[in-house]
Order: C-alpha cells, then structure tokens, then sequence
C-alpha cells in the first residue's frame, strides 16, 4: 500500500509548488541567452485571459496561472524527454477548453444547422445538410487527431460552433453535466467532451426530455443499441481516466451508437480489436468500466466466464487494455493464459491463481531474455504447475517469509443481510505477501513494520473475499491506510464497515481519562 498525496486545487488562487519543468527552466535559462519570456509568449489562440472560465494548472509558472506558456526547444537536456507527454497534454488541454471559449461568447445563433434524426428541426434555407452517417469513422478519426493538436484549433472551434449550434443547446449540456456529478472537476469535462464532439450529434440537445429516462448522451449520438458498460457513468466517472481516455471511449460510444463496426474503425484510430469482441461487449456487466469490459468481452470470446475476468484481474501483469498495442507475444500469452484457466477452472482456486499468474509472466519474460521458444501452457498440469509457482515465490521472497509476529486479538465479524464481513489480522510475512498479491498493491513489503510493533495489517473481507487492506498505528490505533484492489479507495460500504469496527474494538482501547 502507499500513501496517496492529494492532488493540488484547481482553483485559480491556488499556490502551487514550483514544478520539475518550472525548476529546470530556472536553471537552464541562463544557459540559452535566446531564451526571453517575450519571445516565449504565445500570442495566437492559446493566449490565456481574464475572461476564460475554462482555467487550468499551467506546469510552467510559480502560481500555475501565468499568461505566458514557453515553447519546447529550450530543454536540450536528457531529461527533456521525460516531460514531453505532460507539456503535449498541457498544450492539448489548453487549446480544447479554448475552442469552446467563442461558443460562450455569442449573445445569439451561432448559424442554422440540421439535425440526422430530428426531422421537424427548424432551418432556413441556407442550412447545412443533414449529417451524413456514411464514413463516420474516417471523420471522427480526422475529428479526434485535430482535437489533438493545437495548430488546428481554428478548425476545431468552427466545427464546435457549428455543432453546438446556439446558446440554448449550450445550456442544456451544462445542465446535464451538473445533474450528472457535483464534482466541479466531472461537471466541466462532461460539458467540454459533449460539446467537442458536437459535430456528431444526430439530435438536439432542445429535444431531449430527462423523464422518459434517456440518457442525453443517448440522445445526441445513439440510434443503434450501446452496451451498458460504455454508459456516461463508466466514461466519466472513472477517477483514473484522463480526458484523452475519456475520448476515445467516447468515440466507442459513438461509433456503436452510429450502427458501425469498431474492427473496422479500428485501423483508423490505431487500437486493436478482435473478431467478434463487439458482439460480446453487449453482455459484459454494466458497472464495469469500459478498459475491463474490453478484457471481459475478450474472456467471453474465447469461451470463458465471469470467474476468468475475475481471476485475470488477480495479477496487475495481465490487467491490460487489450485495444491498446501491445507485444504480440505478450498478446498470445494472454490469450493462452485465459484458454488455460478456462480448461482447469474447477481445478483450480483463487489462492491457486494468485500464486501461478505471477510465476507464468516471470516465465515469459525469462524465455524471452533466453531468446529461445515462447513459454507455452501445452501440457502443464494444475498440480505441476502450482507446484512450480510455490517454489518461485519462496525462492522470491525467502527474505521476509519467516517472519511472524504476534496478533493482537482485533479480529472481528458482523453480519449485514447476508453479507458477512470480517476483519482478520494479518500476522505473517506470507499473509500479508497473499494480501499484497490478491489486491496488486505493496502490503507484502509491511513485514518490518509489523515485526518492530510500529503497525498492524487487517484484511477487510466480504464472505470470503478480500475488499480492501487496513493498516493501524500500533501506538495510537488510527487508521493510517484502507485501500482496495491497485490502490484504490474503499467505498463508502467499506469505509463505514471499517469504521464500526474501529469504533467498537480498537478505539475503546486508546481512550484515556
């Protein structure tokens, strides 16, 4: 497990510390005489203003909201590189909230345009064509890449206006997105994504009616069925998203929801999917979020079930989005693992898996570090096997396995309609390795902690299995750390179980007259 830090406020009198970028422009400045900040001002669309209420964290500046944004070539270092994708994504991000600032200018009609589905839409006579729904992933590739890149900014602020259309369909999509979350962070990146794609839209937003329970995004862009699993919920409330993720599933959204096929599409936009995966994305459950529900839809392809998902899930290794390019060995290995976790499934526990799925990638990497044939599941027992992965771990990690210390008699259980949870103390080195495992998160490393009394290490679980990992301060009984799978926050369910428990066993121990 590891401490999170708070990401810092995005409100503009925020004070922000001087960032990597900011430091290193402090220190090479002096060493590029050509390096003026008024050269390095931009003066085209990019330029920030008083009036943009799309304000964000400049990297470049003390305060993060300077009205001054350096180009890339005064970093000739080799550190250059490793700031290149943060400097792009600042700029990119820049120039997108910057294409809706003219939208929000206008005191009236943009211009008339007409729309694909609404056939009793008002235009004049100088109104645009209906949307042609012909082609649709040539242009919103061309669409995406634009948006992508500052230098056509122009033409993505044109094609905004004339998407978004008037104020009126403006103030609809803002309305939804703060129904949609009372996050500021959720509500601006819903308003900004909608009205970047607005050249696709195939309906008014003035013609959506909340109460017949159609989701706006449904009504903008869908006239064919959209798997649950790419609902507005899963796109944007995915807290590890970024926008450019956001995007393109987004564009999966709309590619289904225009009736066309994403194998097809796929060679427009650079991702990778397989034969028959869309038909099997439409019974992947909805509250999976769309990079799992491409790997779900991959299981189900290949014959398998939800316990597959749920056991590839076990190590972060296999963890992958599949549209994304990857080693096409690695691919392959993928692929096998799943068609042999499928053939031993009633062999097999999640224990088991746990121990074999790290051993199977670390014999990959080493028969590609050999150079000699691709590791293969042909012919592997489930016995066998797991005996080889229990060898690998304790040759791994012999370092901490004896390690042990005593308990200290926390352990707890409550029963909540049917769901019985536990809370029960991890007092070895091989326990907390299995929690670290299970959950992909680094509570295998605790065993000095526990050994020298400075904490103490709970696994929280949920019939059997295991939510979320808490660490207590053995000297004052706080809770220090709660997190789940990869890291991740525990749910409100999890925190108020946790904190029950707290509150009826370890605190009444601390509590001093």
């Amino acid at each position: 497990m590891s401490v999170r830090s708070p990401k810092p406020s995005q409100s503009p009198t925020s004070k922000f510390p001087k960032t990597q970028l900011r430091q290193r422009y402090l220190r090479l400045r002096n060493q590029e005489p050509d390096l003026d900040c008024n050269q390095l001002s931009r003066q085209g669309n990019l330029k920030a203003t008083n009036q943009d209420p799309y304000d964000v964290y400049c990297p470049f500046t003390d305060g993060g909201y300077g009205d001054w944004y350096p180009d890339v070539p005064f970093w000739k270092d080799e550190d250059w590189w490793d700031d290149a994708e943060e400097i792009d994504k600042y700029f990119v991000d820049q120039m997108q909230r910057s294409v809706l600032l003219t939208v929000t200018s206008e005191k009236s009609y943009l211009f008339c345009r007409t729309w694909a589905v609404d056939a009793d839409s008002e235009c004049d006579s100088n109104s645009p064509e209906p949307i042609p729904t012909d082609a649709i992933e040539v242009r919103l590739a061309e669409h995406l890449h634009q948006l992508k890149q500052p230098e056509y900014a122009e033409d993505c602020r044109q094609a905004t206006k004339a998407g978004v259309y008037c104020l009126e369909n403006l103030r609809v999509v803002k309305e939804y997105a703060q129904a949609f979350s009372d996050e500021p962070c959720v509500t601006q990146a819903v308003v900004e994504q909608i009205c970047l794609f607005s050249p696709f839209w195939i309906r008014s937003p003035q013609t959506w009616d909340a109460s017949t329970g159609t989701n706006l995004l449904e009504h903008l862009f869908v006239r064919y069925p959209v798997p649950s699993c790419l609902s507005a919920n899963n796109i944007w409330s995915r807290s590890q998203f970024t926008s450019e993720e956001c995007q393109k599933w987004l564009c999966w959204y709309i590619l289904l929801g225009y009736g066309t096929s994403l194998r097809k599409a796929s060679r427009h936009f650079g991702w990778v999917v397989s034969k028959g995966l869309q038909k099997q994305l439409y019974e992947v459950p909805t509250d999976c979020s769309p990079d799992k529900a491409v790997a779900y839809a991959e299981v189900l392809r290949l014959g398998g079930s939800d316990v597959e998902f749920r056991r590839l899930n076990l190590s972060c290794d296999l963890a992958i989005d599949l549209t994304m390019p990857v080693e096409e060995s690695f691919r392959r290995f993928w692929q096998a693992t799943v068609r042999w976790l499928i053939a031993h499934r009633d062999q097999l526990s999640d224990d088991n898996v746990t121990l074999i799925l790290p051993w199977a990638v670390h014999m990959l990497r080493e028969h590609e570090r050999a150079g000699g044939q691709e590791f293969s599941w042909k012919g592997r027992s489930p016995e066998a096997t797991l005996q080889r992965a229990n060898e690998y771990q304790r040759t791994r990690y012999q370092h901490w396995s004896p390690y042990k210390w005593k308990g200290r008699q926390w352990n707890w259980s409550f029963d909540e309609g049917g769901c019985l949870w536990d809370v029960v103390e991890l007092t070895t080195g091989k326990e907390l390795y299995l929690e670290g495992i299970a959950l992909n998160h680094c509570v295998g490393g605790y065993s000095a902690s526990c050994v020298s009394g400075k904490s103490a290490i709970f696994s929280l679980r949920c019939n059997g299995e295991r939510c979320t990992t808490i660490e207590i301060a053995s000297q004052t009984g706080e809770i220090k750390q709660n997190y789940g799978r990869f890291n991740r926050d525990a749910t409100s369910q999890e925190k108020d179980i946790t904190q029950m428990w707290h509150q009826e066993v370890v605190k009444p121990l601390f509590v001093t007259d």
